[in-house]
């Protein structure tokens, strides 16, 4: 009965928002379905988060959120659900919300596709849609050109380097999880902020794609930071957006800004 309520409540205070709606109405966890066809007639279906404090006045940064292979489908649901409900969740949070409202996008990959091609690490056309598709939004809500960040894990985490590597004036900070990308792309990245994870013991995406972006961007001048979980696989991500300094450092990044102060950072961090 009270989850229904719940539900009631949240329903009913989305006729009241003044956020223009997309196909329907948020979901308790605030989120909205809808789907994002380019000119081709090329469909993308997505989950938009829309900040629990309306402000039509201010610009709220963006979260694109990219899921892993778990989060393949047609659904539109299991790629903020599952294992990815922590990539998704983590900036929607009441704690995060109250310090730093946001807008997070979940687009969600059908089964067979990804986000970046793993061989040539160039993006897919779901990546492109993806990013098409901010531009779309930022049309319709207050959308801060500025402060548009991209993470992902697994599948998603090569989609956040290549989605950085390919589109750098789009965003303004990323964080890579469990992912590989272009170690020939390093140099366009070198004023990006990034922080990227991975586990020493991650035997389906090996801790070597990461550490070679890494040396990558440090020798193309950039400062990333990097963040080794010692003894953990590829689950990294429970770790990696459970970090109680990521959500502080992610949303002081503006666009063309050097990576800022993130806390505690080590190249290598025990896992539990």
């Amino acid at each position: 009965m009270h989850a229904f309520l719940y539900r009631a409540v949240i329903l009913s205070l989305a006729f009241l928002t003044p956020w223009p709606l997309l196909a329907g109405s948020p979901d308790p966890d605030g989120f909205v379905a809808g789907i994002y066809k380019d000119s081709r007639g090329k469909a993308t279906s997505y989950r938009l988060y829309l900040p629990s404090t309306p402000d039509q006045s201010a610009p709220y940064p963006l979260v694109l959120y990219l899921h892993g292979f778990e989060g393949l489908g047609k659904d539109n649901k299991r790629q903020i659900s599952g294992l990815s409900y922590l990539g998704s969740h983590v900036w929607t949070t009441p704690f995060n919300q109250a310090a730093n409202p946001c807008f997070v996008l979940a687009p969600q990959c059908p089964f067979g596709g990804y986000w970046a091609n793993i061989l040539t690490r160039k993006p897919s056309g779901h990546l492109r849609r993806a990013v098409a598709l901010i531009g779309d939004l930022s049309g319709q809500y207050p959308i801060d050109p500025d402060r548009v960040y991209v993470t992902g894990q697994s599948l998603g985490g090569f989609g956040a380097w290549a989605a950085i590597s390919y589109f750098p004036e789009v965003f303004a900070a990323a964080i890579p999880v469990c992912g590989g990308g272009s170690t020939g792309r390093a140099k366009l990245l070198a004023d990006k902020p990034v922080w990227a994870f991975h586990g020493s013991r991650d035997l389906i995406v090996w801790p070597r794609e990461t550490r070679r972006m890494i040396s990558a961007l440090r020798k193309a001048g950039g400062d990333p930071r990097f963040t080794e979980f010692d003894g953990v696989g590829h689950t990294a991500c429970l770790l990696a957006y459970a970090h109680p300094g990521l959500a502080t450092w992610l949303f002081q990044q503006n666009r063309g800004s050097r990576s800022a102060p993130a806390g505690r950072d080590a190249s290598n961090i025990p896992g539990p």
